[in-house]
């Protein structure tokens, strides 16, 4: 592992609800984080005007087999944001989409985000992470993650590009 992955994987292991950690981790599946540049926006109410921001070069992937469940989690200098679905689907080897069913905005309890967070769980969401591969499978290239409330106006759109590197593990 790269110098400071175990670090990310500790700060993304927050944002998960107390004692599901142990219980999620030991019983297998997937962890990846993929590195590029990274913007997002928030947009509340219909706004679409709104301006992107830059974010954390790094994204981190979980899969846990037991429960089918996964997540992608962006960091930004604020709180970080875990995308969370149950339902995935790979038309082929370039295009592999989560539907997306909750957020988890995780703020971190101290400066240097290394222990715990205060996290708040948002539901009522729809929309997907799209994560493009070259042709052949065998490298991320593009992660797009749009998220939205139709009643509220509300959208989070986090996109990660020309991603360059990644890292893949089983657990």
């Amino acid at each position: 592992m790269r110098p400071g992955t175990a670090q990310a994987i500790a700060i993304l292991l927050t944002a998960l609800p107390a004692g599901s950690v142990a219980q999620d981790v030991g019983k297998g599946g997937i962890a990846a984080s993929f590195e590029g540049h990274c913007r997002f926006r928030i947009v509340q109410g219909f706004q679409m005007n709104k301006k992107f921001a830059s974010c954390g070069s790094r994204v981190m992937f979980m899969n846990f087999r037991h429960n089918g469940r996964s997540f992608y989690q962006f960091f930004t200098s604020g709180p970080s944001y875990a995308f969370s679905g149950g339902s995935d689907r790979q038309p082929n080897l370039e295009n592999y989409y989560l539907s997306i069913d909750h957020i988890r905005v995780a703020t971190a309890k101290n400066a240097n985000s290394e222990v715990g967070a205060d996290t708040t769980v948002i539901t009522g969401r729809e929309g997907e992470c799209h994560l493009r591969w070259i042709k052949e499978g065998t490298r991320a290239y593009e992660l797009k993650c749009d998220v939205y409330n139709r009643e509220t106006g509300s959208m989070f759109n986090f996109y990660l590009e020309k991603i360059k590197r990644s890292e893949h593990k089983q657990f």
